[in-house]
């Protein structure tokens, strides 16, 4: 018994007129959304049903909203370069947008699961092309940008205002920094200054005394009536 592999389901469209839509939407500034699979490869296999299933929800181009979304055999390269020019195809499935000769990958888009299904590829549609109502990207393209600047904008701000309240509070810092070492050097220069006036001296400075040959004023002043004072009391 011979098992013979089940055969793929007929394409709505040949190659031959898909590269003309693309062609086509290329032409007129559309976003173009293209999958390049070889022949026989699993995963593509698993993948195009998946991209079929959201580029027949439009038939495949739709020039209102200004999309184009095709599967191209890897074989057709050379006819689709004047769209993908000479990017490298290192794998299959190949998942691109190209628009005005820029070019990205599905993989390299912020799709948060990547895993090639349909709701992934709608999703990454979405970021270029609003599939629920008329494109024109020129139109959203403001609204994006209205978005993203003034969370840019709350981003840098918020740098800003934690750059400065960093400074302040380092400013703040060395000030209390400063005040305590000065208020510290004050204290031992009038500690000092007494010591030197004779305001507060210890008891081992004052022991060391000699009132026979005192040395200066306050010594010979400590002699002649601190030694009386403690001797009447």
């Amino acid at each position: 018994m011979i098992f013979m592999a089940p055969s793929e389901p007929k394409e709505k469209y040949t190659q031959d007129k898909l590269i003309e839509f693309l062609q086509q939407g290329h032409n007129m500034g559309n976003h173009c959304f293209v999958l390049i699979y070889l022949v026989g490869c699993g995963p593509c296999n698993m993948t195009k049903p998946e991209w079929k299933k959201v580029a027949e929800e439009f038939d495949y181009r739709d020039h209102d909203k200004g999309i184009v979304m095709v599967h191209i055999d890897q074989d057709n390269l050379e006819r689709i370069k004047p769209v993908v020019g000479n990017y490298s195809v290192s794998g299959f499935p190949t998942m691109l947008h190209v628009r005005n000769n820029k070019i990205s990958s599905y993989e390299d888009s912020s799709v948060k699961n990547k895993n090639r299904s349909a709701d992934s590829f709608r999703e990454w549609i979405n970021q270029y092309v609003n599939m629920n109502g008329v494109n024109k990207t020129m139109m959203r393209k403001p609204i994006m940008e209205k978005l993203h600047r003034p969370l840019l904008s709350m981003s840098i701000s918020s740098r800003s205002r934690s750059r400065s309240q960093s400074k302040s509070t380092s400013s703040k810092h060395s000030k209390h920094s400063k005040h305590s070492k000065h208020s510290k050097h004050s204290k031992r220069s009038k500690k000092h200054r007494q010591t030197q006036r004779g305001g507060k001296w210890s008891l081992k400075y004052k022991r060391s005394i000699n009132c026979k040959h005192p040395k200066g004023f306050s010594q010979k002043q400590h002699c002649k009536y601190g030694r009386v004072r403690r001797g009447n009391t």
